[in-house]
């Protein structure tokens, strides 16, 4: 197979734009991919473009709407990465039949076998988070990988609805029926009948609300018959409908909701509210490809092209860097994108610079240095040619107060640039910076040194990597 493709291999055709902040730009170019900033609208069209990598306010999305289904029309791919909390103005302009609801948890590789979903493997959607407790212990998923998913609107489907306080089978220490539905003050399940007329696709609605603790909203676990088909993050005080997909057999079932992250730390206190439900049958009229489950990556056929909806944080990925970095470059090269070769850099290695004097918790490896309190390590330098440079620092930290290391590049004692190393495994961290010809003193200075309760923040650095470049910064 792998020699098959490699033979029959075909270059993409049509270029690859981004319509986007800074922040995703320099991702992309971090990544190598080959892509062009979208300056006018109007040059939106496929063929001549192939693939636009999108991110922008619900507002630039509706007003750019006839542009954007126009190219999806013709054939073209919109990678619409982390959809902005407006998203409902984008999903009206753009007739979509899904919208966005809150979540935040981990996103599994969903099972099937069209050509996208074969580009991403279960490893690199498996991202963990920290780990806590005996080294025998299991490590917990990550809770922070996807901040939304993608569902079909119920408002679309002819629906049936009960009341959670009705016909209710409850479990837990403070789990009661009161106020018109189902309170749960600690974990704890709820148990209801469903009758499903027919075997087929459902969509699940249920009506609910939360209060949080730390920022972090209560999380349902939805089972069928003790087979669990969807978690939902209610994160909102608010009462607000959440929906979820399911395939089911003709006949009564038993639906289960598990309450499972609870949580107290006065003043505030973690809590469910299930006011309702609302059960419909999809009639599968659109289709939908759920790509993760749940459904963080979606997508949605448009005239002859795809929208890709993207609500997974692969540029925010801090320990699981690597794996988010594998996810997303398979991802945009399967969609179409471009990568540029191995470019011509310049290497200075940390282990050879000299650290700061008496610099305490300073470790000097064979092919890297720790850094475990702020100081810095220098060396001497020779810039042929002045210019932009992309400068790769290769590093790797652990956090703090959810911040990671902060290095500052320095140049004769005056700061050039700086980059946090948001990472646990070890990658490369992008800065664009100018740089004079001659021969200079470079310091690596370690700023941001913390230790508390929720870590010890440290850096551990390799290299870094020069490369100059030209034109137009990307």
């Amino acid at each position: 197979r792998m020699m098959h493709d490699l033979a029959t291999y075909a270059p993409p055709r049509g270029a690859t734009l981004c319509f986007g902040p800074p922040s995703l730009q320099h991702q992309l170019t971090r990544l190598g991919v080959e892509w062009r900033p979208l300056n006018d609208w109007q040059s939106l069209r496929y063929p001549d473009t192939r693939l636009l990598i999108l991110q922008a306010d619900g507002e630039t999305l509706a007003q750019h709407a006839a542009e954007l289904r126009a190219f999806l029309e013709a054939g073209g791919q919109v990678f619409m990465h982390r959809p902005p909390p407006d998203f409902d103005r984008a999903r009206a302009a753009l007739n979509l039949p899904v919208e966005m609801q809150p979540y935040r948890g981990s996103a599994l590789r969903a099972e099937g076998d069209n050509p996208l979903l074969a580009s991403l493997t279960r490893e690199d959607l498996y991202w963990l988070g920290r780990h806590a407790g005996s080294p025998w212990s299991s490590t917990p998923l990550a809770a922070d990988m996807a901040e939304g998913v993608f569902v079909r609107r119920l408002d679309a489907l002819k629906g049936t609805t009960f009341e959670a306080e009705r016909d209710v089978e409850l479990e837990g220490e403070i789990v009661r029926a009161e106020g018109g539905g189902v309170i749960f003050a600690t974990v704890g399940r709820g148990h209801w009948k469903l009758n499903l007329p027919e075997t087929g696709s459902y969509v699940l609605g249920l009506t609910a609300s939360g209060t949080p603790v730390d920022d972090v909203y209560p999380t349902a676990e939805v089972f069928l018959d003790d087979q669990r088909i969807g978690v939902l993050y209610v994160g909102s005080r608010e009462s607000r409908l959440y929906t979820i997909p399911f395939q089911a057999r003709a006949g009564e079932h038993r639906l289960t909701v598990a309450f499972t992250n609870d949580a107290h730390r006065p003043p505030e206190d973690r809590n469910l509210f299930v006011d309702k439900f609302v059960w419909a049958r999809d009639t599968g009229e659109v289709n939908v490809e759920n790509l993760t489950v749940p459904a963080a990556l979606v997508r949605l056929p448009v005239g002859k092209g795809h929208l890709i909806l993207n609500a997974i944080r692969w540029d925010a990925a801090g320990r699981n860097q690597r794996r988010a970095q594998r996810f997303i470059s398979s991802l945009l090269s399967a969609l179409g994108a471009g990568f540029r070769g191995q470019a011509q850099t310049s290497v200075v290695e940390a282990e050879r610079m000299t650290p700061q004097p008496n610099l305490p918790w300073f470790r000097r490896e064979a092919d890297h240095v720790y850094m475990g309190t702020s100081g810095y390590v220098e060396g001497r330098v020779h810039v042929a040619a002045a210019g932009r440079y992309r400068v790769w620092l290769w590093a790797r930290g652990t956090p703090a107060d959810d911040e990671y290391p902060i290095v500052a590049l320095e140049l004769n004692s005056k700061e050039i640039g700086r980059v946090e190393c948001a990472s646990d495994d070890w990658s490369p961290h992008l800065l664009t910076v100018e740089l004079p010809a001659g021969e200079f003193i470079l310091r690596l200075r370690f700023t941001n040194d913390r230790f508390s309760p929720t870590g010890d923040r440290n850096v551990w650095i390799d290299r870094l990597e020069f490369e100059q470049v030209g034109g137009e910064e990307r």
